[in-house]
């Protein structure tokens, strides 16, 4: 049989008017938590991409699975060589200050 002042048994423990049940807010993430947590999050999303890789046209498999290794490893660094000829000293090069670093 059920009590019928079990609204009356409760509320000693209920919040009072103002009170919030959380005082001291959300807590805070350990940064190596943070860090997992994240990293589980893309292994997911890796592995939806992976699964919807089998069902796509191939013509799109190779760009997608570039995108897949470029997000996990890293985009491969590009190197570029610029030379940039010094001026000649006998040119005039009066009010020209793009070169005054030579």
């Amino acid at each position: 049989m059920a009590n019928p002042n079990i609204a009356e048994l409760g509320r000693p423990y209920q919040f009072k008017p103002g009170q919030s049940g959380n005082a001291r807010g959300r807590p805070v993430l350990d940064p190596v938590e943070k860090l997992l947590r994240e990293a589980e999050r893309e292994k997911r999303l890796a592995a939806q991409w992976v699964a919807d890789l089998e069902d796509a046209d191939p013509a799109v498999r190779l760009p997608v699975r570039k995108d897949l290794m470029d997000r996990i490893n890293g985009k491969a660094p590009q190197s570029i060589n610029i030379f940039v000829e010094p001026p000649d000293p006998e040119a005039n090069l009066e009010g020209v200050e793009a070169w005054s670093g030579f």
